[in-house]
């Protein structure tokens, strides 16, 4: 039926153990004569081994407490032992033996070029009356490691009392010289400890009552064949994939290897999606931006002309002088400002007004003239500005600054 693909994932992690010779187990410990002292099992070449990674106990760590307990023990079994985590020892290393910890973020000492290489990989978990063994898969470069190194778990917890955590799942583990639970397995050394035979599956050093194999194993049986149907498979299909019927489907690894694909490709999408998103939001809150800024730069320009028209409606008698600020508020928040100031213009004179003396009205009118004028300039030079790219709000401030003596003679009263 394809054993080859379909124990790869769903068998992978439930052979049964062997008893390789003791000339398998030599030469891969650079000479060590046992398997470090550990029980070798499953394959026969020396590159697997078994050892204990937490004792049953109280261990403490900083201000809290890792309990350790048949509980633990097989809540870390069964998330070990999910399809998925046997998909990805499959497909690649679901739970990697590094030296020392280098994946552990928050380790200040971790140096930057820390040894991120896998020199193992965790194939089950098992229970016995000591505390949690893991079933180790030696990988190439693990014989060139210093020797003397101890396990030590790194592990997800969850509490269950006020300073006190129970391991929930098991994402790495590290061969390290100082680990801080100090009664686990040494690895490559001879005096390594040696897992004890013949004894109860799970003890519990908290008299707490272990979760029942039996349903532990059915919920498991009942997740596979949920993720298997989601992958496509009937009912009888699924069941027949769970009990290696001979003639159960053979293209597990290939569906989950499209579904992965899918899975990433969706990613991917959504990934690419939330950047757009992201993008458009900036772009949105920068034509905010543009936008209140032009309006900004809009009400100084209509304040001015509204005081240079009210200025020039006074002198000619349209309004007097008591209504100069309010007739300059109207027209600066007209929206409609070329018809309000042609209005203001055909108005009836307020009073009669002659000027004084025809020398104050040719000065005022030069005036008038040399200010139109460097509005006139000042508008060309914020088109420029424009044209280079500019916003108006920006282009106004830049000319502004650019030339202020032009802005001055433009606008007197800003």
């Amino acid at each position: 039926m394809g054993k080859n693909k379909n124990s790869a994932i769903l068998g992978v992690l439930n052979a049964e153990a062997g008893n390789p010779s003791k000339k398998q187990t030599n030469g891969f410990c650079n000479g060590v004569l046992t398997f470090c002292n550990a029980v070798a099992f499953e394959r026969s070449d020396g590159r697997r081994g078994k050892y204990l990674i937490a004792p049953f106990g109280d261990w403490q760590n900083g201000d809290v407490v890792q309990r350790v307990d048949a509980t633990a023990a097989e809540i870390l079994k069964r998330n070990l032992g999910s399809i998925w985590a046997r998909v990805k020892n499959a497909l690649g290393n679901a739970c990697p033996v590094y030296y020392e910890h280098p994946d552990h973020e928050d380790a200040e000492d971790n140096p930057p070029n820390a040894d991120k290489t896998p020199y193992g990989r965790v194939r089950s978990l098992e229970t016995l009356a000591d505390g949690i063994y893991a079933n180790i898969e030696w990988l190439d470069g693990f014989e060139a490691l210093p020797k003397r190194l101890q396990i030590s778990p790194r592990w997800n917890a969850v509490g269950i009392a006020e300073n006190i955590v129970r391991p929930s799942r098991l994402i790495s583990i590290g061969l390290t010289s100082h680990p801080n639970i100090k009664a686990t397995s040494y690895v490559n050394h001879a005096g390594a400890w040696t897992p004890l035979k013949g004894q109860a599956p799970y003890g519990d050093c908290k008299n707490n009552a272990p979760i029942p194999n039996s349903e532990l194993k059915q919920k498991e049986i009942n997740m596979d064949k949920e993720i298997l149907k989601l992958l496509g498979y009937s009912d009888d299909e699924a069941q027949k994939i769970i009990d290696k019927a001979a003639d159960a489907p053979t293209d597990v690894l290939e569906r989950l290897r499209t579904a992965l694909a899918e899975k990433a490709a969706l990613s991917n999408d959504l990934e690419a999606a939330k950047k757009d998103c992201e993008e458009k939001d900036k772009q949105l809150e920068a034509a905010k931006t543009e936008l209140a800024n032009s309006r900004d730069a809009l009400k100084k320009s209509q304040t001015a002309r509204a005081e240079l028209v009210v200025a020039n409606a006074i002198r000619s008698g349209k309004i007097i002088e008591a209504q100069r600020k309010s007739a300059v508020k109207i027209l600066a928040n007209s929206d409609d400002f070329e018809t309000d100031e042609a209005e203001l213009a055909k108005a009836p004179d307020a009073v009669k007004t002659k000027p004084e003396t025809d020398g104050i009205e040719k000065s005022e009118k030069e005036r008038l003239f040399g200010q139109q004028k460097a509005q006139a300039e000042f508008a060309k030079l914020v088109s420029e500005k424009q044209a280079q790219g500019m916003e108006y709000g920006e282009a106004w401030n830049a000319a502004k600054t650019e030339k202020p003596e032009i802005f001055k003679a433009a606008y007197p009263n800003e």
